[in-house]
């Protein structure tokens, strides 16, 4: 599809160019109303490696929120889907909504493989289109320590079907309210390992705490009448 982006200069041999392809919407009055959100990220070994887009329907359905273990949500005369999962670097990954239904949609990138959080070393750029007509653009801001970054405060869809996206205010970007972990993210259970290290020692925690209490509380042996 038509796109300009700003010049990027070349610093070093070997530079790699992230460019991201989308497919030309077709020109129907139904997709001329589907929203893409497409999030690119830096390549470089020093950058984070997997990051992830994840967007809240704006529909009460218990499967609302999509991202990587649950790529497709199917609502009522709509659809959200997310492409791909790119866990090695770049982008993009895309998330459609098709015939998007009324209502507020969050959307925000996880910075899945840390430590430490790269995100803000990391050149994320979010672009949100609807049909062929972009939106906006946002940059990630230089030094992001967080695991988390709301790049906007929501897609609205109005009655009538128009999409427009929803800015955070300088005051609210004051108060952190873009680096607040939605509800459908849940807390960092550790915050700082990451959470392919979590799931791993989970077992072997939970072999550990066994060990000990077997240790401590023995089981007693009764004697038979």
């Amino acid at each position: 599809m038509p796109y300009t982006s700003e010049a990027t200069e070349i610093r070093e041999d070997g530079q790699l160019l992230t460019v991201s392809l989308s497919p030309m919407v077709e020109a129907t009055s139904a997709a001329s109303r589907d929203v893409r959100v497409i999030l690119n990220w830096g390549s470089r070994q020093d950058q984070v490696r997997d990051a992830d887009s994840h967007l809240a329907c704006a529909c009460a359905a218990a499967d609302r929120h999509v991202y990587f273990k649950n790529r497709t949500h199917q609502g009522q005369g709509h659809k959200v889907e997310l492409d791909v999962d790119d866990t090695d670097w770049g982008g993009p990954e895309t998330i459609t909504i098709t015939q998007p239904a009324s209502g507020d949609y969050s959307y925000w990138v996880h910075d899945y493989s840390g430590p430490p959080a790269l995100l803000g070393a990391s050149d994320l750029v979010v672009r949100v289109l609807v049909g062929s007509q972009p939106l906006g653009e946002f940059r990630v801001f230089k030094g992001l320590k967080a695991r988390v970054w709301r790049p906007f405060k929501a897609i609205h869809v109005a009655a009538d079907g128009s999409a427009g996206v929803v800015r955070w205010s300088e005051d609210q970007i004051a108060e952190g309210q873009d680096l607040a972990r939605p509800p459908e993210q849940g807390p960092d259970p550790l915050p700082g390992l990451p959470p392919w290290l979590i799931t791993a020692a989970c077992p072997i925690a939970a072999l550990l705490v066994g060990l000990v209490i077997a240790r401590r509380f023995p089981r007693r042996h009764h004697r038979r009448r």
